[in-house]
């Protein structure tokens, strides 16, 4: 399913796939009656369709630069809706901990863990209540508990080569200023170069690696279909 020499395949169930999801996600019907699994996964969920959509967009305009980096801000928030899946997976039978990791992912901001941890500032709005709730510390949600969560979603659905990894590290390269992203894509006549699709040249590389960060269209999907279930099969 993720594979970068099929990417092109791929692409096009996670474009039919899209569609769907949206569709269903929409018909739900958002409301506080839900459980908090089920409406967190909608939240995440119609972010990573906005993001998948400008990826797109941006992908058949041959805006690749700026398609990697919102491929790489999709992948991270399909990785957040993993999170949830996992978290509500671990705490099957503790409501009381689900709902206290659950919030603790709803609060996470590096900025306001930054915010905090400075002496208060009297001329910035705190109310009294959110200082006692959370003090001088705000719960901050690391990559690496992001990405392990993803690579747990495709363990799931059959991943043996934990790619999770590999795809974030690849999608950051390319975002980030580096040899990559600089050198590569803006010096002319550089040479191909072997990946598993044979030689591609950097266009090509460029292209391939997006429409394979955005085939994680489908795994969202599975991760939506299957909500209240233990695995991410559809059938169980």
């Amino acid at each position: 399913m993720f594979d970068v020499a099929e990417s092109e395949q791929n692409f096009e169930a996670a474009v039919s796939a899209r569609r769907t999801v949206a569709e269903s996600v929409r018909a739900s019907d958002v409301n506080q009656s839900w459980h908090a699994v089920d409406a967190r996964l909608a939240r995440s969920i119609s972010r990573a369709v906005d993001l998948f959509d400008d990826g797109h967009l941006l992908l058949v305009n041959d805006r690749l630069t700026s398609a990697m980096v919102v491929a790489r801000s999709f992948v991270e928030q399909v990785a957040y809706t993993a999170r949830i899946r996992q978290i509500a997976s671990e705490c099957r039978n503790d409501e009381s901990s689900l709902a206290a990791r659950l919030l603790k992912l709803d609060q996470s901001s590096e900025q306001r863990n930054r915010i905090f941890k400075q002496p208060i500032d009297p001329g910035q709005m705190y109310t009294q209540s959110a200082l006692e709730k959370v003090g001088t510390k705000t719960p901050v949600t690391t990559t690496s508990e992001l990405i392990a969560a993803l690579q747990w979603a495709l363990t799931a659905v059959g991943d043996t080569e934990s790619k999770a990894r590999l795809m974030y590290s690849t999608l950051s390269e390319w975002s980030h200023p580096t040899l990559f992203s600089v050198v590569h894509c803006y010096t002319v006549d550089v040479p191909p170069t072997p990946t598993s699709a044979g030689l591609l040249s950097v266009t090509e590389s460029r292209i391939a690696f997006i429409r394979w960060a955005l085939t994680m269209m489908i795994l969202l999907g599975l991760l939506w279909f299957t909500r209240g279930k233990q695995g991410l099969n559809p059938s169980e």
